[in-house]
């Protein structure tokens, strides 16, 4: 369960900022991995969220140029503070300088501030329809954790996931199929949706719970691909999940962005003769 955490994100045109409670992230952690630019070959996170350690990054310069960063963990407080623009001016270091205090009375947890927000970006943060399609996102990507109970907010409005439901009946079983293959659990369950709903369906694919594929009708999900029809109206209310699970996260199935399936991956080739 993941009821006691929660994340809060809050944006305008000038700053960003996103804050959590969990444990924190230990300063040793912060240096050599959180800020680390790549990813270490023989890392392995416990069913991490992450491969290719360019993400967090990218999104600080993405955003703004003020970039402050703290976690207090229970072993102390680590904090990050750097402006963008004089760090890429510096040719003879890439390094950022942090301070980490060891006796610290702040609440765990991590939390992130970006001002001066660049200018392609802040006419995004000032839009309400921005924020909309945010929650949506967080809605269906992060699902599951939400299911579990972790709380996201978005500007003080809480998110809520937003899945597809597979029903059953007499008439109408759940199709599902679980099995391993080179250190990746695979889990697929397909079926209908309810009748009800109206929505057209699909594939929806997941890695360590992070959804990154979400109600795909293409080829790339066996549709239309010599071994199925393409998907048609009459078959809107197929649902099939897809999870992959692995403490190993270079082995799982997802692009660079993790929004997207690498369909060239050898799990995913495995587990789509499976879906089909």
């Amino acid at each position: 369960k993941l009821n006691k955490y929660n994340i809060s994100i809050i944006f305008n045109k000038n700053s960003f900022s996103i804050e959590d409670n969990s444990t924190g992230i230990e300063d040793s952690i912060v240096t050599t991995k959180v800020f680390r630019f790549g990813a270490e070959s023989s890392s392995q996170k416990k069913l991490g969220l992450s491969v290719y350690g360019i993400g967090m990054k990218r999104a600080f310069f993405k955003i703004g140029k003020l970039i402050d960063f703290e976690s207090t963990s229970k072993k102390g407080t680590v904090s990050v503070k750097f402006d963008v623009d004089k760090w890429v001016k510096d040719e003879n270091s890439w390094d950022l300088e942090g301070v980490s205090i060891k006796d610290s009375n702040k609440k765990l947890g991590t939390r992130i501030s970006i001002k001066s927000i660049n200018d392609e970006v802040a006419p995004n943060f000032r839009n309400q329809a921005f924020e909309t399609r945010l929650i949506e996102k967080i809605q269906t990507t992060y699902g599951i954790f939400l299911d579990y109970g972790l709380v996201i907010s978005v500007n003080n409005k809480n998110t809520e996931a937003k899945l597809p439901t597979i029903m059953e009946s007499k008439a109408v079983k759940v199709s599902s199929k679980i099995f391993n293959k080179d250190n990746v659990s695979v889990k697929i369950i397909a079926g209908l949706s309810s009748i009800d709903d109206k929505k057209s369906n699909g594939w929806f694919i997941f890695c360590n719970g992070r959804m990154i594929l979400e109600g795909d009708k293409t080829e790339n999900t066996g549709w239309g691909n010599g071994m199925l029809r393409k998907f048609h109206s009459s078959t809107n209310r197929f649902v099939g999940f897809v999870y992959f699970k692995s403490n190993n996260e270079n082995l799982l199935p997802w692009t660079t962005t993790k929004n997207g399936v690498n369909y060239e991956s050898t799990i995913y080739q495995y587990a789509l003769r499976q879906m089909v």
